[in-house]
């Protein structure tokens, strides 16, 4: 599965090793090992460094049951032993990422493209990491087909937005473009109704 962070500008060759080490240091520390192949690319006209990681895998092997979100309904039933992620591993992952870029000064936004994702699985964008990884079924007959939340806004909030008591807590999102740089924005919202609870790992 491609896992990509795109740099908001060309990165020297000693700030991408900087990058790079930082990203290994922590995905390492979470307990995951991946190869890191870095380019520089040309996005609105503007170039980039891109850190492509691939091969991502967990450091031990453990049961494995499929690549899905939301815990195993499997039961009783034998599950091989792979280093492949799976739905708590890549929420760790993305998180031990985030961590690693939240503490580099050049602004970065980073994506997945998951084999059961229609288009790409935000994971940071306007140099936020992503906090909220919720998911939800669709009915398909017999059977319900889960479906991750691909990054809409309420994903990026710093605080969740499904508790009536939330109010100040609260915050809504807004994208704001300055020049050639996109950034994030919160504003408090006057207080609403409830939202659906939706999972959060």
């Amino acid at each position: 599965m491609p896992f990509s962070v795109r740099f908001d500008r060309v990165l020297t060759e000693k700030q991408t090793d900087r990058a790079v080490g930082a990203v290994e240091r922590m995905i390492g520390k979470g307990g995951f090992t991946a190869t890191i192949d870095r380019r520089v690319v040309t996005y609105k006209r503007r170039g980039h460094t891109v850190l492509e990681l691939r091969n991502v895998r967990t450091a031990k092997p453990k049961p494995y049951c499929g690549q899905h979100p939301g815990p195993c309904e499997a039961t009783g039933i034998p599950k091989k032993t792979t280093r492949y992620l799976e739905w708590q591993d890549w929420i760790a992952f993305n998180r031990a990422t985030n961590k690693a870029l939240d503490g580099l000064p050049w602004a970065s936004e980073a994506w997945s493209s998951p084999h059961d994702v229609d288009g790409l699985f935000w994971i940071r964008r306007g140099n936020v990491g992503r906090v909220h990884f919720h998911w939800y079924g669709e009915d398909r007959g017999s059977r319900e087909r889960r479906v991750w939340n691909q990054g809409t806004p309420d994903q990026f909030r710093p605080e969740p937005c499904n508790d009536a008591e939330a109010d100040g807590r609260c915050f809504v999102f807004a994208w704001a473009t300055v020049g050639r740089s996109s950034t994030l924005t919160y504003a408090q919202p006057e207080r609403r109704a409830a939202a659906p609870v939706a999972m959060t790992a």
